[in-house]
């Protein structure tokens, strides 16, 4: 087909009969009639599907290594946490298929098993990543066999997470995690948790560089904390007094990891931390995911602490690095109150050993000092 396309004169190849019947070449020349309607040149939008079509990835764990590695702007954090949702729930499934093959319904299953197991937001999540790997061959006229199965999911219900905050059912918990027997690693920070209040990721990436444990004392740097960018850069680092209890699981546990950067690696990659669902199988393994989540110890020590032991606000809010205000609405330092919280927080972990081993609750009116 003869045509003029930015004051040149072109020709559009459309095949050789009579492998192309005199049908579909009309077809195809109507087609390109439109692209140029469209102001879109028919040979140039040729020569691009033909270089995509060549690109084109045959299975679909080949196609999902080709979207993570057009990602090289991710954090490690979402990198492991995408990994994980394809290689725990997708590709055993799914991976050696041709992606142009799969069908709605085998996805559909994949995700089904994410939600019968609990785990609602997990299940968007993981679909919302199959569905950007299929927008990779969008070009490559293949169906998005992802359409539609999000309408079929339970909605996520926004709100707190699950924190156990009554005491004795509190130290059931800490009893079956003194008895889980996953990895030292796991088990550590599994223990650690309950007792200083910090974020899952700041536990999990714990390095050996930011500890002092003659101090006793974990000193987070500003740019690992969730703060706002511009706070992050201009902010202090968060300091955390570590009881004797978490000392002595430190030293425990530097016999083993205290040659890396990370206290507590990966049991397959030294070099990385495990995995943000490995709590949540230890959970799983001990009974208590329908009542606990990783994040949840915060709330829980927050809850208890003031509760039964009287500890002051201000103390347990900076440890947890909440930005404290007094009644003028002055904000405080993070740091403040170091040794203040020094105090309370070796009260807290002498309250837990007193619950796992079963002692009487009795709240503390007075506040601690």
């Amino acid at each position: 087909m003869k045509y003029e396309f930015g004051g040149k004169a072109k020709t559009f190849s459309i095949g050789v009969f009579p492998t192309v019947t005199l049908a579909e070449a009309r077809l195809k020349r109507d087609a390109a009639k439109n692209l140029l309607l469209q102001g879109i040149d028919p040979t140039a939008e040729k020569r691009i599907k033909k270089l995509l079509k060549s690109q084109a990835y045959e299975s679909f764990a080949d196609c999902a290594k080709n979207y993570i590695a057009n990602h090289p702007e991710w954090s490690e954090s979402h990198l492991e946490r995408v990994n994980a949702q394809l290689n725990n729930d997708v590709l055993p499934y799914i991976g050696k298929r041709p992606i142009k093959d799969i069908k709605g319904t085998e996805i559909y299953a994949c995700i089904n098993r994410i939600v019968e197991r609990g785990a609602i937001e997990s299940a968007h999540r993981t679909l919302g990543v199959v569905s950007n790997i299929y927008d990779t061959v969008a070009l490559d006229d293949i169906t998005d066999a992802t359409k539609g199965i999000k309408a079929r999911l339970p909605k996520i219900i926004k709100g707190h997470f699950l924190a156990i905050t009554e005491p004795k059912r509190f130290a059931d918990l800490l009893r079956c995690i003194d008895g889980y027997g996953g990895s030292p690693e796991v088990k550590s920070a599994f223990q650690i948790a309950p007792i200083l209040f910090q974020r899952p990721k700041n536990v999990r990436f714990m390095r050996w560089s930011e500890l002092d444990l003659k101090s006793k004392l974990w000193t987070i740097p500003s740019e690992n904390m969730k703060r706002e960018k511009q706070d992050q850069i201009d902010g202090d680092d968060h300091l955390v007094p570590l009881p004797a209890q978490v000392i002595e699981i430190l030293e425990k546990l530097k016999t083993m990891t205290g040659g890396g950067e990370f206290v507590f690696p990966s049991t397959k990659h030294k070099d990385k931390p495990f995995s943000e669902n490995a709590i949540r199988a230890a959970l799983i393994t001990i009974g208590f995911v329908k009542e606990q989540t990783f994040h949840g110890f915060r709330a829980s020590g927050r809850t208890i602490a003031a509760e039964v032991l009287g500890i002051d606000d201000r103390h347990l809010e900076a440890q947890l690095s909440h930005t404290v205000k007094d009644t003028l609405g002055k904000s405080y330092n993070r740091t403040k109150w170091l040794e203040q919280r020094r105090e309370a927080i070796q009260l807290w972990a002498n309250y837990l050993d007193g619950l796992k081993a079963g002692a009487e609750v009795i709240p503390l009116h007075a506040k601690a000092s």
